[in-house]
């Protein structure tokens, strides 16, 4: 294990290269995170996040620079694996990642729901819906709860995010369970 001075410059190399690298947060959790490096901004890196049991990608996660600690090039089985079932990185469009502020504003009218979590102070917590509303240093945010129903909008302040979850197919499943359900409950009240 080795700590980089400069992280950020190091992993940009890694974009658009196939390359699979594993991401690890020692201040925040016991889990390292896989995937390809798609975008790298001043504050942000985003990856396509890598399902290591079921061999596919599985949307993509933002986290903070500052909280990683180290990584690694994986060149082991994942990355043979994944190179034989073809599956490849697809940088997103129109998503910007160069701070938390600007990365919610490019979310704001984004057609699936978001997750957003705070693991310095809530590390168990996620915060799942529709980006309704951003400023500099805050972002609001339609909750949804796990059983596919909005509860309420919840602010949360920026600096304490470290980690934010598009695309995943869970979320990208719960989006289409609660407009269904939504459209259910129109179509039977008209």
């Amino acid at each position: 294990m080795f700590i980089m001075k400069n992280i950020q410059k190091k992993l940009s190399k890694y974009i658009r290269k196939n390359i699979i690298v594993e991401i690890n947060r020692d201040s925040l959790s016991d889990s390292s995170i896989l995937g390809y490096v798609v975008g790298v901004g001043k504050e942000l890196i985003m990856l396509h996040q890598v399902n290591n049991n079921a061999l596919i990608l599985n949307g993509y996660v933002i986290i903070r620079m500052e909280d990683i600690s180290s990584y690694f090039v994986n060149t082991g089985f994942l990355a043979r694996a994944l190179k034989v079932l073809n599956q490849k990185p697809v940088i997103p469009a129109n998503i910007d990642i160069f701070n938390w502020h600007n990365l919610f504003k490019s979310l704001e009218k984004y057609p699936n729901f978001v997750c957003i979590q705070r693991e310095k102070i809530r590390p168990n917590r996620s915060y799942i819906g529709e980006i309704v509303k951003c400023k500099p240093k805050s972002v609001s945010i339609d909750l949804v709860d796990y059983s596919a129903v909005r509860r309420f909008v919840k602010r949360l302040r920026c600096i304490n995010i470290t980690r934010v979850d598009i695309d995943s197919g869970y979320l990208t499943a719960l989006t289409k369970l609660v407009a269904f359900e939504e459209d259910k409950v129109l179509t039977e009240a008209s």
